[in-house]
């Protein structure tokens, strides 16, 4: 699985550290054997962040140990406050730890650790890549029937405009079904959407986006405008249609009712952008940091709608993180408005992708 948190090491004896490619540090372990004082402050874990694979001293004095946890996605877990026989040169009596261990006692632990990760990781995997395979194996036949039921209905002379209106949304649905198992593969599989080297029309995959969640924006009132005028194509991955659509997606559901949500995609020289701008809850100065973070979601945001797992916009980075030149930012004005007692601000995703020469 993409997502990493401390349900892998919460039942690790020792206090630990899970240490992400993107700096994240998340604080678990210590089932057992407690954080003694003082070891999970800022400066710390600054220490742990530069800790390799291998043994250390942390200004403290206790001995630390980092090793590769799993190493498909770089992420390291660093076991601290350790009392080590041979390492470790903390002074004085520590009320959370009380006792010393060997460096091999240490490091059975950490292949251990490890080994079980795998295992839960391989087990999951299988379990969602199966659901994900037949969910678009019927989806597939969903899409055809649809489509040949649209070509049917446009083919008479004489066909009900709202019957032709409904077949094509549901060949809309289904191009939307696709894109919720591509997100579901990026996730569980992450080297799939590091498949590059397509060209990609940026603005037909916000209109294709745009389009697919028509139906369930109206439902909302929402109302989704499309602007700017683009026809070059970008270098990008192959499953690149997933970043316009989770950012649509997110935009029309966090939209209040009766809401807009405005698409700018345009170009110069050198890159393509795309801007889309929409009313979202407010997020406080260190939320706005942490949106692209696997599992985040705001404060404000959860109040507003309950239901979500935050691992859109990780997915949207981690694709944007595969195309060569490219970026993804988001930003909110400083004032907004009140809906429903919650704040609501201008929000504003940026993406710039290097043009296809």
């Amino acid at each position: 699985m993409a997502i990493v948190d401390d349900l892998y090491v919460k039942g690790f004896p020792f206090p630990c550290a899970i240490l992400l490619d993107d700096d994240t540090v998340e604080v678990s372990g210590g089932a057992l054997f407690p954080a003694p004082r003082d070891t999970i402050s800022q400066k710390q874990l600054s220490f742990y962040q530069t800790c390799k694979s291998g043994w250390y001293i942390c200004p403290i004095g206790y001995a630390v140990y980092s090793f590769i946890l799993i190493p498909e996605r770089n992420v390291r877990l660093v076991v601290f406050g350790l009392k080590v026989v041979g390492i470790s040169k903390f002074q004085g009596k520590s009320e959370q730890l009380s006792i010393k261990t060997s460096s091999s006692d240490i490091e059975r632990l950490a292949k251990t650790a490890v080994v079980s990760v795998e295992a839960i990781e391989a087990r999951l995997q299988s379990i969602v890549s199966s659901g994900v395979h037949e969910f678009r194996n019927v989806n597939k036949d969903l899409y055809n029937t649809a489509y040949h039921l649209e070509k049917e209905i446009s083919s008479f002379q004489t066909h009900n405009r709202e019957q032709a209106e409904m077949a094509k949304s549901i060949v809309e649905l289904s191009e939307m079904m696709k894109s919720r198992a591509d997100i579901f593969d990026v996730i569980t599989n992450p080297s799939i959407g590091q498949i590059k080297d397509k060209n990609i029309h940026v603005y037909k995959a916000f209109d294709r986006a745009r389009k697919s969640i028509a139906t369930s924006s109206s439902s909302r009132k929402v109302t989704l405008r499309m602007v700017g005028s683009s026809n070059s194509r970008a270098y990008a991955v192959q499953m690149f249609d997933v970043v316009p659509y989770i950012i649509l997606q997110n935009s029309v559901k966090y939209s209040p009712d009766n809401s807009d949500v405005q698409i700018n995609v345009n170009e110069d020289e050198f890159f393509i952008y795309a801007h889309v701008e929409s009313w979202g809850p407010a997020l406080e100065s260190d939320e706005l940091s942490k949106v692209f973070q696997p599992g985040f979601r705001g404060k404000l945001a959860i109040n507003f709608e309950s239901q979500g797992s935050g691992m859109g916009l990780f997915v949207v980075r981690r694709l944007i993180d595969f195309c060569e030149g490219a970026s993804v930012e988001i930003r909110q004005e400083d004032s907004g408005k009140f809906v429903q007692q919650i704040e609501f601000r201008r929000t504003k995703f940026s993406l710039a992708l290097r043009k296809a020469i």
